[in-house]
C-alpha cells in the first residue's frame, strides 16, 4: 500500500543531488499520492491533476493548478498509459523548469 512517486532533475548545470524535496511541478495520478505531495511543490509551480481519479479539489492558490480526466480520456482514445495525455502540456512543464532554474 501507500503512495507512489518519482522525481526528476532537469537542470542546464550539475545536479548534486537528485533528491527533491521542494519540485516545482507535481503530476497527480491519484488521491493518496496528491494529499501527500500538494503541499510540497514550491510556490509559482504547476500541478497536473488527473480528477478521472482524484477526487480531491484544488486545495493552493499560489500554484497554477491543470485538471482534466487523463485516464477517461486515455481510455477513451486507447492510450496506456494515461500520463501520455499530459504530453501536450509540456510548454506549462518548460515553464515551471525555467522559473526553478532563475531562483
Amino acid at each position: 500500500g501507500g503512495t507512489a512517486n518519482c522525481s526528476v532533475c532537469i537542470s542546464d548545470e550539475p545536479i548534486g543531488s537528485p533528491l527533491v524535496t521542494a519540485p516545482n511541478c507535481l503530476i497527480a495520478m491519484n488521491g493518496p499520492s496528491y494529499t501527500k505531495f500538494v503541499n510540497t511543490v514550491q510556490p509559482n509551480g504547476l500541478i497536473l491533476l488527473d480528477n478521472s481519479v482524484v477526487e480531491e479539489e484544488a486545495v493552493r492558490d499560489d500554484v497554477k493548478t491543470i485538471s482534466l480526466p487523463a485516464t477517461d480520456m486515455a481510455t477513451e482514445n486507447g492510450l496506456k498509459p494515461s500520463c501520455l495525455i499530459w504530453i501536450p502540456y509540456k510548454r506549462q512543464w518548460k515553464s515551471a523548469f525555467r522559473r526553478s532554474v532563475h531562483i
